[in-house]
Parts: structure tokens; C-alpha cells; sequence
């Protein structure tokens, strides 16, 4: 484990202990997150829902069907209005389980809009346009199987729509005497992996602005560590290595093609577009990372050069750390490191390829303001990774901001997605891909 990461594990165990010690629960007590604070009431959207509950014409799927719809409508208004609607009209939150519905979505709603306002982002127009997959209705249960697709417009981008919506959602809904009402609603998504059910949305927004700050003074520090560097970018606008003998160039126009060609934007876990050259796995985002950025370091996308494990992949080189993957596997496995597939192994590598100028892939962690297409962005908790593959700089500050960059992953695939949708806080790492140093 690199040093980089003690430390990180050292200071999230303090913020914990503190945090546990002022709330009590280290004194004996289990704290309990605050039940979500009362959202806004939209008096025509809870009408419409009424109305089709209680007309006795309607079949039962139909009211099933607007209740649904009623619940995925309501956190897309809640977005074009910047404030978050209250969803108890449509959950059962006289149940356990719909309380604990509730107060995750409205808590997870209120916390969204307040960090996509404190950049910028405001929501124009939605267009609803969900998937069906599967609606049973039995007695007075229910269960449906469903992707809210929808397509959002941007204030600032008017011209370049964006999609949301695409992972599968299984909802179990009861019918009561005000009609059918969500009891439960099971997905998985990049925002659940990293605030899980549980989370206490109303701590996190009221930390909000001391998370910000705290951030922006991470990125001045890396900037600063890595100014002096003749190999940074912050000293030189590129890698410092470009053209030196023994170094490959890092072609990010590469890695926007092949990031926008090998997965798709649905959100959920297909592999109908991965490419099959390569051996895919069930949590795939840094093996699909790891090909991104062996694309753009010049390797050739052919069975044989993959197969034989050519170079930018490292294999056999004595003193180095292995880089490599192909039909089959790739490197390493329990209990050793898998520095191809694996977010955290990956990114140690980079960092002390990068340290020691060794052979392979090297990089370091730097600011939000100075990331480009071709670096990777990983989950604070080191479990996920996105690719960037386009930065649009909306506001010509000659800056990246969080709400100007793009991203394609795997596993939850993403397609030049914006990332500010996906995670809607920066809980995230910026990793530069810097150069690769032949053996």
C-alpha cells in the first residue's frame, strides 16, 4: 500500500472518531441518520397521480404504471425547479420500508441540488422516456421492473442534451385505499456505491461548503508539490518526457476514440459493445480503464500484439511492476496485487512508476482545474473509475470545472457522459496519465 493511501486511511479514521465522538455514538448510543427535512409540495403533479388512482376505469397496471411514474417525474421536476419535491404523496412511508425510501431519495435530492448548484449547474427541460421491462401486479402487491430513462437539457449547454435514467430499477409497490404507493425500489448506480442507503444526507449537505474548501486546498497543494517538476504538467502545459527517447507520447485524441467505442450509455452492465479481444470481468470499469490507456500509448488493437502482450504492456520485465491483460486474464490475481483491473492497485503503480521514473504507466494524483481527456477519476473510496474523454469549457475560463467534464466507464457503462450527473459531488480523485517509460 502506498504511502499516499496511509495517510488517507489516517486522516478518514480521525474524521470518523471525531465525528462519532460528537454525535455519541462512541459514548453508547447507535446514531441514526436525520430523517430527510420536508420537501416542497407540487400540488399538480400529487393531483394527476389522485386522479388516475381513483378513476374505477383504469385497470390496475394503468394506476400502477402512473404511480411509477409519478415517482421518477417527481425527482426529475425536483431538478428543473432546483428544489427537491416530497415523495411521501406517492411512497408508503407508513410502512419501515417506505420511510426509510423516502427519507434516502428526498435526503439524496436535497444533497444533489445543493452541490450542483454550488457550481453551476442548472437543469433547462427533461423529456421522460421511460423502459418498461416487466410489470406484475398480484392482489395488492406489485412489482415492476423499469429503466427512467430521460433526457435532460442544460442551461449552459442548451445544444448538447444529456441522458439519465438508465440503470434498472426493481419497484415493489401496495395498494392502500389512496391507491398504489412505492414501498421499496432496488437499483444500483456510481452515487449508491458511494453514499449507500443510510447515508445522512442532511450531515453531508450541512458539510457541503467545508468539503469544497477542503478540496480546492488539496488541489493548490498538488499543484504546488508538483510545480517544480520539469516532467509535470503544471510546469510545462504537457508531459515534460514528450518526445524524450525511451518515453511514449500519450495520445488522449486515442483515448476519447477508444472510450467512446467500447462501451455504451445505458448505465447498466452490457457487453454488447465491449471489445472481445479482451477478457471482461464483473466489475470491469479499471480493465476498461487500463485499455483506454493502453490504446493511447500506441498499443495495437489486434489478437496477436494483445495475446503476446506487446508493448505499452509490461510483462516479464525484470525490476517491473506488471501492466497486462489479454483474452484470458490479466495480471496478478489473490492474494498479489492486479494492477490492470484493479482502481487501487492501478493507481499505486502510477504514482510509483511516476516517484521512481520506472517502466510503465506513470501519473499522479492533481487538481480538478488541470485534468484533460485521457486521465482517469476514480471514486474516493477506490472502487470505481471513470475515463475522461471530453472537457468543454462552457464558461472560457481556460479552467476545468466539475460540470465540464465527460466521462466513459464500464460496468455501470457510460458514453461520454457528463460526470456531474453521475456523481453529483466531486467524492472523487483526479489521476493525470502522464507518460510511459519503455523497458
Amino acid at each position: 500500500m502506498s504511502m499516499r493511501r496511509v495517510v488517507d486511511i489516517l486522516v478518514l479514521s480521525a474524521l470518523v472518531c471525531s465525528l462519532l465522538l460528537s454525535t455519541g455514538v462512541l459514548a453508547g448510543g447507535v446514531r441514526q441518520p436525520e430523517p430527510a427535512r420536508p420537501g416542497v409540495v407540487a400540488p399538480e403533479i400529487e393531483a394527476a397521480y389522485r386522479a388516475v388512482q381513483a378513476d374505477p376505469d383504469l385497470t390496475e397496471e394503468t394506476r400502477v404504471r402512473a404511480a411509477v411514474d409519478t415517482y421518477f417525474e417527481l425527482k426529475y421536476e425536483s431538478r428543473i425547479r432546483g428544489e427537491a419535491l416530497e415523495l411521501s404523496t406517492v411512497i408508503d412511508t407508513a410502512s419501515r420500508a417506505g420511510k426509510a425510501l423516502r427519507d434516502y431519495e428526498l435526503g439524496r435530492l436535497q444533497y444533489s441540488l445543493r452541490a450542483w448548484q454550488s457550481y453551476g449547474l442548472v437543469f433547462k427541460d427533461y423529456n421522460y422516456r421511460p423502459v418498461y421491462e416487466c410489470i406484475d401486479v398480484r392482489g395488492r402487491t406489485a412489482r415492476v421492473i423499469i429503466r427512467p430513462w430521460a433526457d435532460l437539457t442544460y442551461a449552459d449547454v442548451p445544444d448538447q442534451p444529456g441522458t439519465s435514467g438508465g440503470e434498472q430499477h426493481e419497484i415493489t409497490l401496495t395498494r392502500s385505499t389512496d391507491g398504489w404507493k412505492v414501498v421499496s425500489d432496488v437499483y444500483d448506480d456510481d452515487f449508491l456505491q458511494c453514499h449507500p442507503k443510510g447515508s445522512d444526507f442532511g450531515e453531508l449537505e450541512a458539510r457541503l461548503p467545508q468539503m469544497l474548501s477542503a478540496l480546492e486546498a488539496r488541489w493548490a497543494e498538488l499543484a504546488e508539490k508538483y510545480r517544480d517538476d520539469p516532467r509535470s504538467r503544471y510546469q510545462t502545459g504537457t508531459s515534460g518526457t514528450d518526445g524524450i527517447l525511451g518515453y511514449r507520447t500519450y495520445n488522449r485524441t486515442k483515448v476519447t476514440w477508444y472510450g467512446t467505442t467500447y462501451t455504451d450509455d445505458t448505465e447498466g452492465h452490457s457487453t454488447t459493445y465491449y471489445n472481445k479481444l479482451f477478457k471482461s470481468y464483473e466489475s470491469d470499469c479499471q480493465n476498461f480503464a487500463s485499455q483506454c490507456i493502453w490504446y493511447g500509448f500506441g498499443g495495437s488493437n489486434t489478437s496477436t500484439a494483445i495475446n503476446n502482450h506487446y508493448l505499452p504492456m509490461v510483462y516479464n520485465v525484470a525490476g517491473a511492476t506488471c501492466w497486462w491483460a489479454d483474452s484470458n486474464t490479466s495480471d496478478g490475481g489473490a492474494p498479489g496485487p492486479w494492477h490492470w483491473a484493479n482502481v487501487e492497485d492501478f493507481c499505486d503503480m502510477i504514482e510509483e512508476n511516476w516517484s521512481g521514473d520506472d517502466v510503465g504507466v506513470q501519473g499522479y494524483e492533481g487538481s480538478m482545474n488541470d485534468v484533460w481527456p485521457g486521465d482517469c477519476i476514480t471514486l474516493s473510496t477506490w472502487d470505481h473509475v471513470f475515463v475522461v474523454v471530453r472537457i468543454d469549457d462552457h464558461d472560457h475560463d481556460g479552467l476545468t470545472d466539475y460540470d465540464e467534464i465527460y466521462v466513459s466507464a464500464h460496468t455501470h457503462n457510460l458514453k461520454d457522459h457528463l460526470l456531474a450527473d453521475v456523481m453529483p459531488t466531486p467524492d472523487v480523485h483526479f489521476m493525470y496519465i502522464d507518460t510511459f517509460k519503455n523497458p
